[in-house]
């Protein structure tokens, strides 16, 4: 049998196992809310440097036009994608090809497999309570937190002749993640880790 001394050693480490369990948190998802500056940049860099990876067979003076298209999502995202297909006609622009809406040479459709941002949130301590007894919120008490925030693209483009609709050429699908972690240890020590350049302000 256990005596009374034993049950009494045993409520700390319970009750420690407890409050432990309480406090841990583990989330992963898409970030669907208003964007801050350096989910924008994550979006940004992450398809720049995609494309860092495309073998674009065109001379310098071509003509092109450029359409994108992405699978249906269960959000509406058309800004993101006329957001990306900006950045891809300046992109094709700085490399000597020439924009044009009407008779093209050639016309590239740039489709988008995936462009987005997850977020990965790890929390171990208390959280923030608001109390009905007492009449004051208990603040937020971290032990470990890590949030990271990853932009991700994928995409592949196809290049087809305008006048014949041949498809000239359809270099490999690329891809690239940048990401952006953010740390908290005993609430009061924290630091930054990311792959962004330049790294944002702090």
């Amino acid at each position: 049998m256990t005596s009374g001394t034993d049950r009494r050693r045993l409520r700390l480490p319970c009750a420690l196992i407890t409050f432990w369990l309480a406090g841990c948190n583990m989330t992963t998802g898409l970030v669907s809310s208003p964007r801050t500056p350096v989910e924008q940049l994550l979006l940004t860099q992450s398809l720049l440097r995609s494309l860092d990876n495309v073998s674009l067979p065109l001379r310098p003076g071509e003509s092109v036009a450029v359409e994108t298209a992405w699978a249906p999502t269960h959000a509406d995202f058309a800004g993101d994608r006329l957001y990306a297909e900006a950045v891809l006609i300046s992109w094709l622009a700085r490399r000597g090809a020439v924009i044009a809406r009407e008779h093209p040479t050639y016309r590239i459709r740039v489709l988008l497999h995936a462009f987005g941002l997850e977020k990965n949130h790890a929390f171990f301590g208390i959280p923030a309570i608001q109390s009905l007894v007492v009449p004051f919120a208990l603040p937020e008490f971290t032990l470990y937190q890590k949030i990271h925030d990853r932009g991700y693209t994928r995409l592949s483009l196809d290049i087809m002749d305008e006048g014949t609709g041949r498809l000239v050429a359809a270099p490999s699908p690329v891809e690239a993640t940048v990401y952006y972690v953010r740390y908290t240890v005993l609430f009061v020590f924290s630091w930054k880790s990311t792959d962004l350049i330049p790294p944002p302000l702090p």
